[in-house]
Formats: structure tokens, sequence, C-alpha cells
């Protein structure tokens, strides 16, 4: 069963056993193969989200979005949702690994596709975690504060510590990057 190999791929992850969970979910992409797109699409960005979650490999992520915007392009209903987890994850992904200029690129991409739209709790933590990241990129650490409270109070309302942390160890770094000790 494609869901329960997606939980077991994503319980691995979250063990750091990345072999284990890349042995998973290549079950789930042979079981998906004549699956509609958008199921595929979701595949990938539920795996895309451990390369940025748990093992954190921002090369994957881009890899793994890029095959879930192909599959979206193939989906005849509006797919939405996807394409904004998306372009987010790739907005961290460049913000964490690449290209500052292009996760800030995307993310004016994403403010385009949102403009009045209402927006959950991940999707805040997505963006606002990649806007902190692209901000002390460029060395603007007191610019992360905001989008790295922002994140982690994102997560903290959605009830994923484990995400909240992060973003509060990024706070802090940027703080005392600042030289701001306080």
């Amino acid at each position: 069963r494609v869901d329960l190999l997606l939980e077991l791929a994503e319980v691995e992850a979250w063990r750091g056993r990345r072999g284990e969970a890349e042995e998973a979910f290549a079950l789930v992409v042979k079981l998906l193969a004549d699956a509609p797109a958008l199921e595929r699409a979701r595949a990938w960005l539920r795996c895309a989200r451990w390369y940025h979650g748990p093992i954190c490999v921002p090369a994957l992520v881009r890899e793994y979005c890029a095959k879930a915007l192909g599959e979206l392009d193939r989906v005849t209903e509006p797919a939405t949702a996807e394409r904004r987890e998306a372009l987010a994850a790739l907005a961290w992904a460049e913000a964490v690994a690449g290209s500052v200029d292009e996760a800030e690129r995307l993310l004016a991409e994403l403010h385009r596709l949102t403009a009045g739209e209402p927006v959950d709790d991940l999707y805040t933590y997505d963006i606002a975690h990649a806007r902190a990241l692209a901000a002390m990129r460029r060395e603007d650490f007191e610019g992360a504060y905001a989008p790295s409270i922002a994140a982690g109070e994102a997560m903290a309302r959605a009830g994923r510590p484990d995400l909240a942390y992060g973003c509060w160890a990024n706070a802090a770094g940027a703080a005392a990057a600042a030289g701001d000790l306080a």
C-alpha cells in the first residue's frame, strides 16, 4: 500500500535512516507508475519535505521538487497548493545551498501566487523560513529575525515543535551573528 510505504519512508527519514527511507520510497515510485500525475506529485513533495526536514540535502529537494512540478504540469485540475509547496521548497533549497537570487525570485513568484489567498501555518513556515535563510546568506542578520520568528510561531501553532526549534535556533544564530547577544 502506497500510503503505508510513504509513512514507513517518513518514519525512517525521521530516524535518520536515509537508506531505508529511500528504499521504501523507491517502492512508492514503482507503485505509482500508473497513478494520476497529482498523486505522483504529492508523493515527490512528501519526499522532498524529508530532505529539508530530518535529512538536510538541498540538492535532493531541488531534484524532487522538479519532478513534482513536472507531474503538476500534467495535471488538468488546479493544484495550487502543491505548486506553492514545490516552489517554497525550491526557495528553501536555493536559500540554503544555491542561488540567493533564485530563492528571492521564487519567493516573489510565490507572493504573486498567493496574493489575497488564505494560507496555512505550514505554508507560512515554508515562506518565512526560506526568507530568513536568504537574509542570512545576504548577511542581513537582523532582517532574518522577523521571518525566523514568524516561521517558529507558525510551527508552534501547528503543533510542530520539531520544526519550530530550527526556527528559534536560526533566530538565535542570526542574533549572535549581528552581535545582538541579549
